[in-house]
């Protein structure tokens, strides 16, 4: 009997292999999921990486341009420094030179006063001599009382002693003589010493003039000093305003528009401030100062194209007189105040560039005594 023959055995790879390929499927779509992820989140990094990049570049030129600003600056307040530094340097030059011209009034005074103490002097041996010369004449009346009285007692024995009476008339004669020419020798003296005391009286009243008068000028300068310390406290670091030696310039740009003489809206407020400083000093300032503030325009040699104005003589007057008159609606008395034109015949810097034209053209605030 054949063996029956074994049924043969199939096995199926198909499942297994499907099985498989999926699994690598699964495997490359995890790997490119993460793939992608990772690279959206790279994209992402850098883009942020990339905008913190532009707003540091951003910043730093931001600080870049502060920075040359600043630079600019401290140049602009050295220069500033610099001009402040020499108008100090100026001020105190005038103010030696107005201690000098002091010093030498101090000088005048005690002058007279050494010369009156010699008059004095001389007024006192005049009276001295007076009372010299009424010694005298008190003794010479005394000779003439003692020989009276022997003229009486020899009138008893005028026939006697006729001769002695002669010589006692001769010598009356001679003493009355004497005494004449010591009266008018008295009379002269006494007229020298009213002389001498009008003239002591007329030295003394002029004396305390000058002294009224020293000081005044003190108290003048005094109050300009102040005057202006203040307005460099308020106009400092104001463009175009300055302190020049003993008075205030304004560039005329920071009044007046080109060729103008009315004043701009900026300038009043300029004026303002001005007008404000006068009025926390005036009521300090004694009435007999003389204190007046006077106003100069000035132009550069440009001549003038505006039929307003025939030259820079009316334009500089023009613009001055509208600056009294701004300050007289303001509140500053009239009296205290003045106006004049200059034209171009003062130039602040010599020279016809364009910055030495307007460096002249301008507004000074003079501080002077009527």
């Amino acid at each position: 009997m054949r063996p029956k023959p074994r049924p043969e055995l199939t096995v199926d790879f198909w499942p297994s292999f499907t099985d498989a390929l999926l699994s690598v499927v699964l495997v490359l779509v995890f790997v490119v999921t993460v793939f992608v992820a990772t690279q959206t989140h790279l994209v992402t990094a850098l883009n942020r990486r990339e905008n913190a990049l532009a707003l540091l570049s951003d910043r730093l030129g931001t600080l870049e341009r502060t920075l040359q600003l600043s630079k600019e600056e401290a140049l602009r307040l050295q220069n500033e420094l610099g001009r402040t530094e020499k108008t100090l340097t100026s001020t105190f030059e005038t103010l030696v030179a107005t201690r000098g011209d002091l010093e030498a009034s101090r000088e005048e005074i005690e002058a007279a006063r050494a010369g009156e103490e010699a008059q004095r002097a001389t007024a006192q041996a005049g009276l001295r001599q007076i009372g010299d010369l009424t010694r005298n004449i008190e003794a010479y009346l005394n000779q003439i009382r003692s020989l009276n009285r022997q003229l009486d007692e020899n009138k008893k024995n005028l026939d006697a002693k006729d001769a002695s009476l002669k010589d006692l008339n001769s010598s009356v004669q001679d003493l009355g003589g004497r005494v004449a020419l010591l009266s008018s020798q008295l009379g002269e003296s006494k007229e020298n010493l009213e002389s001498q005391k009008l003239e002591l009286a007329k030295l003394l009243d002029e004396l305390e003039a000058r002294n009224t008068e020293i000081q005044r000028l003190k108290t003048f300068e005094k109050y300009r000093s102040e005057f202006l310390a203040r307005l460099v406290d308020v106009f400092s670091g104001v463009e175009n305003i300055r302190l020049s030696g003993d008075r205030f310039v304004f560039q005329s740009e920071v009044l007046f528009a080109s060729g103008s003489a009315d004043l701009t809206e900026s300038g009043k407020q300029k004026l303002d401030t001005l007008y404000e400083t006068y009025k926390a000093l005036e009521s300090k300032i004694p009435r007999d100062v003389g204190f007046n503030i006077q106003i100069q325009g000035h132009t550069d040699t440009d001549p003038i194209v505006r039929a307003k104005f025939a030259s820079n003589w009316e334009l500089s007057t023009a613009r001055a007189t509208e600056v009294v008159r701004y300050l007289i609606r303001k509140g500053i008395p009239a009296g205290e105040l003045s106006a004049a034109g200059f034209g171009e015949f003062y130039p602040a810097t010599p020279g016809t560039s364009a910055e030495t034209k307007r460096q002249n053209r301008r507004i000074e605030i003079f501080f002077t005594r009527r």
